[in-house]
């Protein structure tokens, strides 16, 4: 690692992201209760914006509209979009990457930048820090 002009070392740019695709969808499926064995998806307006995996299988995908989705997916669980409410359940899982490290960024709910320069040196590995997390 070379020096700046002044001396310094530079920082490390490494990141550990941890990514929940779903996020809207399990937010909504937990918050009104729908068994996990029910295709789920999230409506904004009548435009799919978030997809579970079961519904993902059955050919819904993001962007489409309300009546398409449904004709792939008859048994399909529409959910309203709730940024708030998004938010409000991503914040325990935050606090939980926070205890294991340092600095955890939260981009959106279901999104979070972590440094993993020194998160990974102090757990071992880059395969325990993300088995931590």
């Amino acid at each position: 690692m070379r020096d700046d002009e002044q001396g310094r070392r530079p920082t490390s740019t490494r990141t550990t992201v941890l990514w929940v695709p779903d996020w809207p969808v399990v937010a909504a499926s937990q918050s009104l209760e729908v068994p996990r064995h029910v295709p789920a998806a999230v409506l904004l307006g009548q435009h799919v914006v978030a997809v579970g995996a079961l519904a993902r299988v059955e050919g819904v995908r993001r962007g489409m509209r309300r009546r398409q989705a449904q004709s792939v997916c008859p048994e399909l669980e529409l959910l309203p979009a709730d940024d708030a409410r998004d938010t409000r359940l991503f914040e325990p899982v935050a606090v939980a990457a926070e205890s294991v490290v340092a600095g955890v960024e939260v981009v959106r709910p279901g999104l979070l930048l972590l440094p993993a320069g020194g998160a990974s040196r102090y757990h071992g590995s880059e395969e325990n820090l993300a088995e931590r997390l």
